[in-house]
């Protein structure tokens, strides 16, 4: 299914409803969305009807649902800064143990 035909999708509530009762497709619609999308679409949700249900979640309840999304790409920075510095950890003590061995080759 295109990108662009999920994403018109993901504002019919009655579509939602429908992917997820058919099983596993709420994870292949929300893999699509785009992540300012869901912090756009929650600001607008309390800024014009914080009272109204949408697919049977309240605000509450689909901020907490969206929050995984958002948490696991805090993991993700986190990780890949880990990795970073464990990459010019490894390269600083390659060369300090290269150095060992240079005193020994020139001899």
């Amino acid at each position: 299914m295109p990108k662009t035909l999920i994403k018109h999708q993901l504002y019919d509530a009655r579509h939602l409803v429908e992917a997820g009762a058919a099983g596993g497709m709420w994870r292949l619609i929300f893999f699509m969305i785009d992540i300012k999308k869901i912090g756009q679409m929650t600001t607008t949700w309390a800024q014009f009807a914080p009272e109204k249900s949408f697919c049977n979640l309240t605000l509450a309840q689909a901020i907490s649902a969206f929050q995984p999304v958002f948490d696991v790409r805090q993991e993700l920075m986190e990780a890949d800064l880990r990795y970073t510095a464990l990459i010019a950890r490894r390269d600083t003590v390659d060369l300090e143990a290269n150095d060992l061995f240079q005193p020994n080759l020139r001899s």
